[in-house]
């Protein structure tokens, strides 16, 4: 009784193990699809854009660059030797900060596969969201991806006449990503690839929504949205 049971018990890992396995190959289609889907809407714009408007796009982005460069030249130049451990305190110091900000707004269950995004009401609450950006994106990102990402806002009941729409999220780094837009009332569900979350939206006023996604922790999402004018 004792083997079987303990073959049953492997049986059942085994089980998990591969449902696990089926659950990341979807969300790696599913975001690998959707890398392909902004790659050419983003391909499609530039055959669009007049030829001026292309120049000029790439000489601020080789000037922003140029720039950029020069100043990180600069800075390296001017730290001193002695400031390599005071840096590795700074940014322990900040990875704490991130941890105790993601205590405070994020909530403590979480069902990846059916989730609630998290309304900001207040500009308090929108002020904590953009400092904890702000210290998370003050360290270094060696697995910055340039890809941004696309999120899908569309309404729960399929009889509803609102349009489904396509939100661009820009990646900030640190599996951050943001963008601004409009919301419509109603029963409303987001998807990011492989996840979802389902809100009911109340009034919106034909006012901007800024809308900011966490996937730091892909097992663990979040996404936060919130009136943009709370931001100014």
């Amino acid at each position: 009784r004792a083997k079987a049971q303990q073959a049953k018990r492997k049986n059942q890992e085994l089980e998990a193990q591969r449902a696990e396995v089926a659950r990341l190959k979807a969300a790696l289609l599913a975001s690998e699809q959707e890398k392909a889907s902004l790659l050419a809407s983003q391909q499609a714009a530039k055959s669009t854009a007049k030829p001026a408007a292309a120049a000029a796009a790439t000489a601020g982005v080789a000037t922003a660059s140029q720039a950029s460069s020069t100043a990180s030249t600069a800075a390296a130049k001017a730290a001193p030797k002695g400031t390599a451990s005071a840096s590795s305190t700074k940014q322990a110091a900040a990875k704490k900060e991130i941890a105790d900000a993601q205590a405070k707004t994020s909530p403590k269950k979480i069902d990846p596969n059916n989730t609630a995004a998290t309304y900001l009401d207040s500009k308090d609450a929108v002020k904590e969201l953009e400092n904890r950006l702000s210290i998370l994106l003050a360290t270094p990102d060696k697995n910055k991806t340039v890809y941004d990402r696309m999120l899908n806002i569309k309404p729960a009941d399929q009889t509803s006449k609102a349009k489904t729409r396509s939100q661009p999220l820009e990646s900030l780094g640190h599996g951050q990503y943001k963008g601004k837009g409009k919301l419509e009332s109603g029963d409303t569900i987001f998807a990011v690839g492989f996840y979802r979350w389902r809100q009911t939206i109340s009034s919106t006023d034909n006012s901007p929504f800024t809308f900011v996604l966490d996937i730091a922790d892909n097992k663990n999402p979040k996404l936060y949205y919130y009136p943009s004018s709370l931001a100014n």
